[in-house]
């Protein structure tokens, strides 16, 4: 996915000044082979933006040194620097958002930061960020317990810190209007866009399929998914050549899926892909 960049100079705001300034970019979610939902978001919001704004320096914040290395983005306005340490926990993060990146954005003189992840740091420097949803907060129980707390403190606190908010849908800007107070005059809605490599092409599978793309977790509610293929194969026997394909991995073990897939009928005509690469998904 994408994002559809604001056009409006008021939506645009900093970016559409014509003095440089230095942009510092949380992209931590950038993992070489690993690239899921908020890091698709980052990159090709990045990929848009950093060609069309040269006249700023974009420094992007990596957390560990492999990830910096990647040819991720290729630009004479595009630094990339390892942040440490690795934050891939809870602990991990707080020390990346209030010790690790408030270091970097006062040595580089940072004009602007922009996390994605809805995580600010602590600094008293211009910052914006993107939060997707707010499901942490109305169903913690669909991600860890350890990260639900987190995201329900440090989301709602990196809101108060936050100049500027963008987030995917109306529904999500109203949601932080009701949830968190926050004011209208602060949101932006940037709606997901398809990515520009997923064009109509040849079908490679011998049978009919439909696809889901995406991590296995109740949060992208699959188990509605999967009822309404399996009742709607039910009514329709003719059409019983269908497969539904499902790319994506589990973050952990779901046992009420489990327990739902193994009451479905028509299970056998599901078919789970795992993890695919760019290019099979392209296919």
């Amino acid at each position: 996915m994408v994002a559809n960049i604001p056009n409006s100079d008021s939506e645009r705001g900093l970016l559409s000044y014509i003095w440089p300034m230095n942009i510092a970019v949380n992209t931590r979610w950038l993992l070489p082979g690993k690239l899921e939902g908020t890091g698709v978001y980052t990159l090709n919001i990045l990929r848009e933006v950093v060609h069309a704004f040269p006249q700023h320096q974009f420094h992007l914040l990596f957390d560990r040194p492999s990830a910096a290395r990647a040819q991720w983005l290729e630009a004479p306005n595009v630094v990339h620097h390892t942040v440490l340490p690795p934050a891939r926990h809870p602990k991990l993060w707080w020390i990346w958002n209030e010790l690790s990146v408030p270091m970097y954005l006062k040595r580089f003189n940072i004009d602007l930061y922009w996390s994605p992840d809805g995580f600010a740091a602590l600094t008293s420097r211009r910052q914006w960020i993107t939060v997707h949803d707010l499901n942490f907060e109305h169903h913690p129980e669909w991600v860890q317990a350890p990260v639900a707390r987190y995201y329900k403190k440090h989301i709602r606190r990196s809101v108060q810190r936050a100049e500027r908010i963008f987030t995917v849908s109306q529904w999500s800007a109203e949601d932080l209007q009701r949830t968190y107070g926050v004011e209208k005059s602060r949101l932006a809605v940037t709606y997901n866009a398809p990515q520009h490599a997923f064009t109509a092409g040849p079908r490679n599978a011998s049978e009919p399929y439909f696809c889901a793309v995406g991590a296995l977790t109740p949060r992208k509610n699959l188990a509605t998914l999967l009822r309404a293929f399996d009742r709607w194969l039910a009514l329709h026997p003719e059409r019983r050549n269908y497969r539904l394909r499902i790319a994506g991995e589990a973050h952990f073990k779901d046992r009420a899926l489990e327990q739902e897939i193994s009451e479905l009928p028509f299970a056998s005509h599901i078919l789970w892909m795992g993890r695919l690469d760019r290019q099979a998904l392209q296919q």
